[in-house]
């Protein structure tokens, strides 16, 4: 963490498994691997999916929205205790806004999250 409380890119990088680039342009390259918080954000999703009580409903729900689970970023994160953080998540369109001043977050859907940095688990 620097001396301004913004953590770090490389722990930043570590923690969520993706990096938010300054383009938008899509480059001819394999996704790169589901690691780190994300990883936990999809597993955790999935397995309240299949536990629903409608689960093949929700299974097929979770996987028509999996892409764009997947390209979510983290906005802003705080922690809330010393085990726990509260993550804010969104686009990467809307992150790149918010740099660049032009940002109305309120157009931008965002999720939020708990997550124990000590079980690693997504509350």
């Amino acid at each position: 963490i620097r001396n301004n409380n913004h953590m770090d890119d490389t722990m930043m990088m570590m923690m969520w498994g993706g990096v938010v680039s300054e383009s938008t342009e899509q480059e001819h390259k394999p996704p790169p691997p589901i690691t780190g918080i994300k990883h936990r954000l999809l597993a955790y999703l999935f397995k309240e999916a299949s536990s629903s009580e409608n689960s093949s409903k929700s299974i097929g729900l979770f996987y028509q929205q999996l892409e764009q689970y997947n390209s979510l970023v983290i906005w802003k994160m705080q922690m809330l205790d010393e085990s726990h953080l509260l993550l804010k998540l969104g686009s990467q369109d809307g992150i790149l806004h918010m740099r660049q001043g032009m940002a109305d977050l309120h157009q931008h859907t965002a999720f939020f999250v708990v997550y124990n940095m000590y079980s690693t688990d997504i509350v």
